[in-house]
């Protein structure tokens, strides 16, 4: 397995995928190895709904969606496959699909906003394809949900805090006429960080004192969640109001 980013000399400089592939972190290794013996397991799902209250510009938040993927590059991971443990890629851009659903028509809108929720929620992800779902949802005209969901491979807690920060931060930003969006900090640093470990006299040390410790294994202590402690869970989704359009 590749310990750093290995250069493509042949891609065409007008690819839309970086030249630069890498392995996976160790994290994202014990996330991929345990998600492919139970492919239909949702439970490496993470996400995030925004309230949104007053009048909104569909347009222009879709479009400050598209600036938080081109600031955040791990959203813009992919992985490769290969006989072992998969590679990954940045693609330089990505298309930006965002679905739109309407339950203004509704009476009971909210409820049939919060059913859709906490169904997209538990829908698992193909690790070939894209790695998060983006969804806007209407239940009024002066009421939207913002949903966001993404595998753990490419996102935590702390993003779950990040992006919907960022998209409202965008959001007016766009609103007031200003586009002073850099990229942020990139997740191969993060990677190569973490493939130094595994390259240092240290990490040799902490193998052999594991494998010591735990050459007859204990019983496992994280046993797989079921659906309906999922659902229970939907309640610590983050929220936050973006800045409506006057």
């Amino acid at each position: 397995m590749s310990k750093s980013c290995s250069r493509i000399n042949n891609e065409n400089e007008n690819s839309s995928v970086s030249s630069c592939k890498f392995s996976l972190s160790s994290t994202q290794q014990v996330v991929w190895l345990d998600q492919i013996l139970r492919p239909d397991n949702p439970c490496y799902n993470l996400g995030s709904v925004v309230l949104i209250e007053g009048k909104l510009d569909e347009a222009l938040l879709i479009r400050a969606f598209e600036t938080v993927v081109y600031r955040h590059d791990a959203l813009r991971l992919r992985l490769i496959n290969t006989q072992a443990l998969p590679l990954q890629e940045i693609a330089k851009t990505l298309p930006v699909a965002v679905k739109i659903h309407d339950f203004s028509q509704h009476t009971d809108s909210e409820a049939q906003a919060t059913q859709h929720i906490r169904a997209a929620f538990m829908q698992s992800f193909d690790l070939n394809g894209a790695l998060w779902r983006a969804e806007l949802l209407r239940v009024s005209d002066t009421r939207w949900y913002w949903q966001f969901c993404c595998h753990h491979l490419i996102g935590d807690a702390t993003s779950l805090g990040l992006i919907p920060e960022d998209l409202a931060y965008i959001y007016g930003c766009l609103i007031r006429g200003e586009q002073l969006f850099e990229p942020a900090s990139s997740y191969l640093d993060f990677v190569t960080e973490d493939n130094a470990y595994f390259d240092s006299q240290r990490y040799v040390q902490d193998r052999q004192f594991w494998l010591e410790r735990y050459a007859n294994l204990p019983p496992a202590l994280i046993q797989p969640l079921n659906p309906g402690v999922l659902r229970r869970n939907l309640r610590f989704f983050r929220s936050l109001n973006l800045s409506p359009v006057e």
